[in-house]
């Protein structure tokens, strides 16, 4: 039981808070658990109090997964009923049914909007007193309740409001909520790619059903690698229920990838490729597309969010993008992404989302000092409208939604519907406009038809990524997760929107630069390490050809799984494909046309026999 601090003057200086229920809940555990929470008033309460329950960190798109059961009036003794039944309080407010209720807070019952930049808790219940209470009076507030499926800590507050006042105040402290961890589902591998003297460093961690790392998970690992008949090695995890692994292969002896076994619980897991870095480039995989506590709908804090991407999932490349973090929100943004740079090993990009009626971007600055902050949020516009400053990268996401493209005078009038976006305005063109998210957790935006076997689901007949492309939309490929809840690359327990970076070193600059370039290219989540060149240039670069010359392709794959199919699109068709069925396949001088006529684009994209995929950032080929 939790008991709250003293108020700060009569006759709130008595006023105690008492929690009842657990204080620990399981992620993976969706049954509601009962509790309850009195404010007790030792020396009464005067009419024209508000009295709030709030709870805290159960924001992000997963629903309200809470109800109130009724609030009691009780005497000193405890005996009570129904306080509303003899009117002695009326309940203004009850736990919001749909996730755009979420959205409001401040101290009204229902609260502001997105707009408004709300980023408190959700509020259960709110109670005006009508007639005031006698000393030792006690109401009860009976609810049942869960947390998130990722394990998120969460918090119960009381708070009242004095008649007349505008802001609420907390009695006593908070209630702690501890989210944990379900048992171990499965065991991960996720492999960086290699440093500078090509030494490999692979993270391996256990899981649970929702994708939460088990932190207490100890145990032998045995390592092999691919091919090997004998036990290479044996790991022990004993911290934080993970263990970092060094392998030091020889450049003959790659692509390799690492198996790892835990014969004591039956698990097994295989990691991605280990493959040698080009003399050219790196291929560095980055989380870039998620969201935090910072954003008005998100849960977690930033630096932990950060830290698991690091520890756990083992990126090379980072970039929260919250709602146009301003003020204080964007300062602690900058600071974190500094603190947590280590180039070389991990790079941290400052970005932003701009969520506009005309499409959603996310905004990548190449500085922290760069002038493209959240301050250019133009809500009512299309990103692409806004004059960008040639230091930053802006990034269309979610462009096919299944919404008509809005006329800019409808944003407001949509917004109070409680819709906040339509699809992606393709029809303005915009210079810092360079790359495209091509998938995420909504499936990919690839065409504007519906094609299950690539992901696509929400379509657009005017906002999909070929669009942009038949449109003259010089744009390279991204993925993302717009996951809420500070997890990057996953959701829903699975790996979703990874994205990779061919740099020349692992620098913030460097990776920056292969963003403007447009050497990138996404994934569904998987870090499959790919390159491809169209007549020598690669993936990202215009080219200029003579007429009549052939344009031929080269492509080095390796997979995660088994490839099972992979084509060369241009200028909206298939006009090659290939079943390689096998982890790793190249192509060499592969001719696609000997007589190109016109202008086109040419981008490779594959998928696995497990279902994921990649997509390749185009090579447009100019006719001379």
């Amino acid at each position: 039981m939790a008991t709250g601090k003293r108020g700060a003057r009569a006759p709130f200086t008595r006023l105690q808070a008492e929690y009842d229920g657990p204080t620990e809940f399981i992620a993976t555990d969706r049954s509601q658990k009962p509790l309850s929470y009195t404010l007790v008033c030792p020396a009464g309460l005067p009419a024209g109090t508000d009295v709030r329950v709030s709870v805290g960190n159960v924001k992000a798109f997963s629903g309200i997964p809470w109800r109130l059961d009724g609030v009691e009036l009780q005497d000193a003794r405890g005996r009570g009923r129904e306080g509303s039944e003899d009117g002695r309080f009326v309940i203004m407010h009850v736990v919001p049914g749909h996730w755009r209720e979420l959205m409001r807070g401040g101290d009204t019952p229902a609260g502001g909007g997105m707009s408004g930049r709300n980023r408190g808790p959700v509020h259960l219940c709110t109670v005006l007193v009508t007639t005031a209470l006698a000393p030792g009076s006690r109401i009860r507030f009976r609810l049942a309740g869960l947390l998130n499926q990722q394990a998120v800590d969460g918090y119960m507050e009381m708070r009242i409001r004095r008649q007349g006042a505008e802001a609420f105040e907390t009695v006593g402290d908070r209630v702690v909520l501890r989210n944990l961890p379900g048992k171990v589902k499965r065991l991960d591998l996720r492999p960086a790619q290699p440093d500078e003297q090509g030494r490999f460093r692979v993270s391996a961690f256990a899981v649970d059903e929702c994708g939460n790392p088990v932190t207490d998970y100890t145990g032998p690992l045995q390592l092999i690698g691919e091919g090997a008949e004998d036990v290479a090695e044996e790991v022990e995890v004993t911290k934080g229920g993970r263990v970092l692994i060094a392998v030091d292969a020889a450049a003959d002896a790659l692509p390799l990838r690492l198996h790892a076994r835990d014969a004591d619980r039956g698990l097994e897991a295989t990691s991605g490729p280990l493959v040698p870095k080009p003399p050219t480039h790196g291929v560095y995989f980055g989380g870039i597309h998620f969201h935090t506590a910072l954003s008005i709908d998100g849960d977690r804090d930033l630096a932990e969010a950060y830290a698991y991407a690091r520890d756990y999932l083992n990126l090379d490349v980072i970039a929260v993008t919250d709602h146009a973090p301003l003020g204080l929100d964007w300062d602690h943004t900058v600071r974190v992404n500094e603190r947590f740079l280590d180039e070389g090993r991990f790079v941290t990009i400052p970005a932003w989302e701009s969520s506009n009626a005309l499409g959603h971007a996310n905004v990548f600055l190449r500085t922290a000092a760069s002038t493209g902050h959240p301050g250019m949020w133009r809500p009512e516009t299309s990103p692409s409208d806004n004059p960008w400053p040639d230091d930053v990268i802006v990034i269309p996401h979610h462009t096919s939604v299944n919404h008509p493209v809005w006329a800019k005078e409808d944003y407001w009038p949509n917004h109070e519907r409680g819709e906040y976006w339509g699809s992606y305005d393709w029809t303005v063109a915009n210079e810092r406009v360079r790359l495209v998210e091509m998938v995420q957790a909504r499936g990919s935006m690839e065409t504007e038809w519906r094609d299950d076997y690539w992901g696509v689901g929400a379509t657009s007949d005017t906002s999909s990524v070929r669009t942009a492309l038949r449109r003259g939309h010089r744009v390279g490929f991204v993925a993302g997760t717009d996951d809420h809840i500070g997890f990057p690359i996953q959701g829903g327990g699975q790996y979703i929107g990874l994205t990779a970076f061919l740099a020349a070193e692992l620098t913030r600059d460097a990776v920056w630069s292969a963003m403007e370039r447009r050497r990138t290219y996404a994934t569904s989540g998987m870090p499959i390490v790919c390159d491809f060149t169209v007549n020598g240039a690669p993936m990202g670069s215009e080219l200029r050809l003579e007429r009549g010359k052939p344009v031929r392709f080269e492509a080095a794959l390796h997979g995660t799984a088994p490839i099972e199919v992979v084509e060369i699109i241009s200028n909206d068709m298939t006009i090659w494909q290939a079943h390689p069925g096998e982890w790793d396949a190249s192509f060499e001088d592969v001719e696609l046309t000997a007589a190109l006529s016109s202008s086109a684009y040419f981008y490779l994209r594959l998928r696995q026999a497990d279902g994921h995929r990649a997509w390749l950032s185009p090579v447009w080929v100019d006719v001379r």
